[in-house]
């Protein structure tokens, strides 16, 4: 509610997947707070949306996403 209401500023990643399969994460500062994710739960959603975007042509996709007792899960 607060994200959609604009109250709080998300924090923005920019991940890059090499073909060696080399994550590369970049955090984009815009203002300071508290990281919402692990670099290793960024890899994993990293590499799971990849895994989303193959079967749609490899086209860039805004997926939903959220945590359920540690796991992460593409709603």
């Amino acid at each position: 509610e607060v994200l959609v209401s604009g109250l709080v500023t998300p924090a923005y990643y920019e991940i890059l997947i090499h073909r060696n399969e080399h994550v590369e994460i970049r955090l984009k500062i815009i203002e300071k707070k508290v990281d919402a994710l692990s670099d290793d739960y960024i890899v994993e959603l990293a590499k799971l949306a990849k895994q989303v975007e193959k079967n749609y042509n490899n086209q860039p996709l805004d997926l939903e996403w959220g945590f359920t007792n540690g796991k992460l899960h593409i709603l």
